[in-house]
């Protein structure tokens, strides 16, 4: 086969002719426009379609030398489609001791700040729920009457142990501690912390009110 032969059976001759074809077809469009518009439109028409095949083969070879290859469209595409750069951690803000603090503690506890250290709740089993009641506890054993209690019984001491049968600041019989949950700190109430005292006594409180101390 001749090189003539494989030319018109190419792609590219095929393009050539689609165009010139248009070419032609708009350059005799012109001319028509040109005729009724006067002469001295028709001499630009005549000047544009003097040579349409020219002007077609000229088209088409512009086309082919703007169009990107292969390797480049991908290069092009891809390029919209690339991943997001990934944020520098170290440009952001830091977070003061306090603030990590904060946001670990309503995660983890719900709250923002704990009344006792995290590893004293752990310790001792607390969850979420304890949590709130050992909080309303505590803000129970401010109160002017509870602090009275405190006082009449043993002078607001935590530590206090007579050898009466009772021990601690609120004065609990040991089965009275034991039976309102005292045991998870310790056998006696001399012997657990301050706050868990609170926390007992609170709970007996609300199951037997003012009774335990007197009325």
């Amino acid at each position: 086969m001749s090189s003539k032969s494989k030319f018109k059976r190419s792609r590219k001759y095929k393009y050539f002719k689609t165009v010139a074809n248009t070419t032609m077809i708009a350059g005799a469009a012109i001319m028509v426009t040109a005729a009724s518009s006067g002469a001295t439109n028709m001499v630009s028409a005549n000047t544009v379609t003097s040579n349409p095949r020219s002007a077609a083969v000229s088209s088409a070879n512009n086309h082919v030398n703007n169009v990107p290859t292969r390797r480049e469209h991908t290069r092009m595409v891809g390029a919209s489609f690339r991943k997001p750069t990934k944020i520098d951690i170290t440009i952001l803000p830091k977070l003061s001791e306090k603030e990590v603090t904060v946001r670990h503690n309503l995660k983890r506890w719900g709250v923002e700040e704990l009344p006792v250290s995290e590893s004293r709740l752990k310790k001792y089993g607390f969850g979420k729920k304890n949590l709130k009641d050992l909080i309303v506890a505590l803000k129970w054993a401010e109160q002017p009457k509870v602090r009275h209690i405190r006082n009449v019984e043993s002078g607001g001491r935590y530590t206090i142990n007579t050898g009466n049968g009772h021990y601690g600041a609120y004065q609990f019989a040991y089965g009275t501690w034991l039976a309102n949950g005292g045991g998870r700190f310790s056998q006696t109430a001399d012997k657990a912390p301050s706050w868990a005292q609170d926390f007992v006594a609170y709970k007996t409180w609300k199951q037997f009110g003012w009774q335990p101390w007197g009325g």
